[in-house]
């Protein structure tokens, strides 16, 4: 119903927060495979997350821009 208020197709409205979500996990601390893999590399989940920051908030921007721009 959101997606039609704003006049656009449900799939259009929904892939970027999919995409966002699943990018989102890599700077969270407590994700499953970023628990896993600071424990076999031997460093701190928070040290990773960290590390993914900016990264990761870089290609958000660039994810959105492209899906609504392009």
């Amino acid at each position: 119903n959101i997606a039609s208020i704003f006049g656009v197709a449900t799939p259009y409205f929904l892939l970027p927060m999919q995409l966002a979500a699943s990018m989102g996990r890599t700077i969270s601390p407590v994700s499953g495979v970023l628990v896993a893999s600071a424990g076999i590399a031997g460093v701190s989940s928070l040290d990773i997350a960290k590390r993914n920051f900016i990264p990761i908030t870089v290609a958000l921007i660039i994810m959105m821009l492209s899906h609504f721009y392009l």
